[in-house]
This record gives structure tokens, sequence and C-alpha cells, in this order.
């Protein structure tokens, strides 16, 4: 079966992956935090599609 996320347009799974990797350093007052370098790796290992979505937002990487 497919879930119901991957049905969401590419735009707003790059948004949502943009938000969940900088509200991880908003949260705790940091301009960097252990999160913020292991979450993109880990929304790119979920699936071919969400690695192509991770792999084509550079700002998900800039943190490495």
């Amino acid at each position: 079966p497919r879930c119901h996320i991957n049905s969401l347009p590419v735009e707003l799974l790059s948004y949502i992956f943009t938000l969940a990797t900088h509200d991880c350093d908003l949260e705790e007052g940091r301009a960097f935090s252990p999160e913020s370098v292991t979450l993109p790796t880990v929304l790119a290992s979920v699936s071919t599609l969400w690695r192509d979505v991770a792999r084509s937002i550079p700002t998900l990487w800039s943190t490495l």
C-alpha cells in the first residue's frame, strides 16, 4: 500500500523537511544542534522519493 505522505506535492514535502530540520535548532535556541546534522540523513534514508526530495534542498545540507 502507498503511504499518503508520498502523494503530497514535492514542494510541500520540501517545505516539511526544511521546517523539521530548522526547527531542531530553533527549539534549542542554538544555531546548531546534533539533530540538524542527522535529520537530513534520516529523511534521505526513508525512501527513494524522500532521498530525491532531500537531496534537492541545499539548505538541508548547509549545516553538515
